[in-house]
């Protein structure tokens, strides 16, 4: 029987939570707005998309983006998220 050994410096452990709210749109096409956090042993991880999916359409494509912000402490980390929700808040949606 072979053993394996287990080697902690080769593992990444990463949490998360992503929080999305959605829109049915009259013409039945949809509007996602998501937020994302992550930690891990880099650092905090904030983003931000909007996505759309129009009826027929298979999937949905990003329509606006704020991007990945990276931050090391958690105090710069909160500051990121507030950022990314004012954001998620301003975006202007074309229909």
């Amino acid at each position: 029987m072979k053993r394996h050994h287990w080697d902690e410096s080769q593992q990444t452990i990463a949490y998360g939570s992503e929080f999305g709210v959605s829109a049915i749109l009259q013409d039945e096409a949809t509007i996602d707005w998501w937020l994302d956090v992550r930690v891990d042993e880099g650092g905090w991880h904030i983003a931000a998309d909007v996505f759309r999916s129009d009826p027929g359409e298979d999937g949905c494509h990003k329509i606006a983006e704020f991007g990945d912000r990276h931050s090391l402490e958690l105090e710069a980390a909160i500051r990121r998220r507030s950022e990314a929700v004012t954001w998620l808040q301003s975006v202007k949606i074309h229909l």
